[in-house]
């Protein structure tokens, strides 16, 4: 399968909290939405700008909402870029369908090379997952019927139980999260086989681990989780290794620091973008090199 190499930048709560300091749970004024557009416009006009100058234009990717980002989507489907949407409610433990039951009016609608959900699974959560199989399961047939395909961002928090084995995240991270994704993948394949999985940086041996449990016919993506460029670039020389793992999927090391200085004022909207592109073209270049890409 070719390289998939996505700029990912669908966060919504998240994203009013942490670039403009607004409480997710509050409803928007037009003026707090048209900022939010700007800014992942912003992102993507970065995006643009390093991606221009590689020959292989198919290897690269959005994944944006439509609630911010649909002139972004209409701007990437005439410039041949692939889209990634998102399907799932913004900010929830369980995973919940965003439009409910519209989802598939607006996944037909906007007719995204990957319709994308986000799932928090850890198998000892056995409420929650009973329910999140269930919804993805519909998603699943929905995708296949309509031959969509399906890009699951998986996430393997710890639950309260774990911590009567470990002490905290970190040690968790260390010791349980690639037994736990391991279970979660063996319980999800069991509704689902998706195309792409999209998951947090592991060591070479523990991404061994993983493909082994995969469905043959999926590939990986690596995501970023907001760590530092030091962590990414580790977890990308880990990664490239695996012939599974095609590509990447980091976002907020990319753009955080760019947007919250364009935010504060210290630096212009061009300069933002300008570093955004160079942050994402560093990482390409990674990439391929840990690939041996010609990209």
């Amino acid at each position: 399968m070719k390289p998939l190499l996505v700029m990912p930048f669908d966060h919504r709560g998240s994203f009013e909290r942490d670039f403009l300091g607004i409480d997710p749970d509050k409803k928007l004024n037009k003026a707090q939405r048209d900022r939010i557009t700007e800014l992942k416009e912003t992102i993507f006009h970065g995006f643009l700008k390093a991606v221009k100058k590689y020959r292989h234009k198919d290897y690269f990717a959005v994944l944006v909402d439509e609630e911010f980002g649909m002139p972004i989507i209409k701007k990437a489907k005439k410039l041949g870029i692939a889209v990634c949407l998102p399907v799932e409610a913004s900010g929830q433990e369980e995973f919940n369908f965003d439009y409910g039951d519209d989802f598939r009016s607006h996944i037909k609608k906007i007719n995204p090379e990957y319709a994308k959900a986000l799932v928090r699974y850890n198998p000892l959560n056995k409420a929650v997952n009973k329910k999140d199989r269930k919804r993805l399961k519909i998603l699943y047939n929905f995708c296949r019927k309509n031959n969509f395909r399906l890009l699951i961002e998986l996430l393997v928090p710890p639950a309260e139980k774990d911590f009567a084995i470990v002490k905290n995240k970190k040690e968790y991270d260390k010791k349980l999260r690639i037994t736990r994704t391991v279970e979660a993948i063996k319980e999800l394949k069991k509704v689902m086989r998706p195309d792409i999985w999209k998951m947090e940086g592991f060591s070479s041996a523990q991404w061994g681990r993983i493909i082994n449990v995969i469905n043959k016919n999926s590939s990986i993506i690596l995501l970023g989780r907001g760590a530092d460029e030091k962590q990414v670039k580790r977890w990308m020389a880990d990664a490239g290794r695996h012939k599974e793992i095609i590509g990447f999927a980091v976002g907020r090391t990319v753009f955080s620091l760019p947007l919250k200085r364009y935010v504060s004022g210290k630096i212009t909207k061009q300069k933002a973008a300008d570093l955004i592109a160079h942050n994402f073209s560093r990482f390409t270049g990674l990439w391929a090199r840990y690939k041996h890409l010609h990209i």
